[in-house]
C-alpha cells in the first residue's frame, strides 16, 4: 500500500461512528451512567484532491463516505467526512464528519493521522441526537471493508 493511500485509508477510517452524551446539568456531581456501543465500518472509496504538488500536501482535501452496521450486520447509517492536510511530517490532517441515521445526525471533529486507534471529540447533532457531546473510540484494521470498529460510550 503507498504512502498515499495508507494516509487516505487511516483518514477514511476516522470518519466512523460517533458517541453520544446527552447527559446530566453541570449541577450533577454523580457520574452519569455509560452505555456502549460498537459499530462495524465498510470504507467507500475515498476522493483526494491533490490541490498542491503532487502527493499528500498541506492544503489538499480527503473526501469519504462509509456505510455503518451493528455487529449483526444490519446497516444503521452512513458518514461523510472532509479533511484538510496540514502537514505532512508527521502527516496529519483536520477532519469534520458527519453521521446520518434515521433518528438525525451526529458530528465529530478530529485530527487525521496514521495511528490505528483514534479519538474523534462529538461536536453536536440533531433530532435524537440534539446536544450531542462525547467521543468515539475508533480502531482500525488495516482491511478497508472489514475488522473496522468504532466503539461509542453513551454517557446519559
Amino acid at each position: 500500500m503507498t504512502k498515499t493511500k495508507t494516509v487516505m485509508t487511516t483518514l477514511a477510517a476516522a470518519l466512523t461512528i460517533a458517541t453520544l452524551a446527552v447527559g446530566p446539568t453541570a449541577a450533577s456531581a454523580r457520574k452519569p451512567p455509560t452505555t456502549t456501543l460498537t459499530y462495524s465500518i465498510r470504507f467507500s472509496p475515498f476522493f483526494l484532491f491533490d490541490l498542491g504538488k503532487k502527493g499528500p500536501t498541506p492544503g489538499d482535501q480527503i473526501l469519504s463516505h462509509d456505510a455503518v452496521y451493528t455487529r449483526a450486520g444490519k446497516k444503521v447509517g452512513t458518514d461523510v467526512m472532509t479533511c484538510t492536510v496540514v502537514t505532512t511530517a508527521p502527516s496529519q490532517a483536520s477532519c469534520n464528519l458527519t453521521f446520518a441515521f434515521a433518528t438525525g445526525t451526529i458530528t465529530g471533529q478530529y485530527i487525521g493521522s496514521p495511528p490505528p486507534r483514534k479519538i474523534v471529540a462529538i461536536t453536536g447533532g440533531t433530532g435524537k441526537y440534539l446536544g450531542a457531546r462525547g467521543q468515539i473510540k475508533l480502531v482500525e484494521s488495516g482491511h478497508d471493508n472489514r475488522g473496522n470498529t468504532a466503539t461509542s460510550t453513551l454517557l446519559r
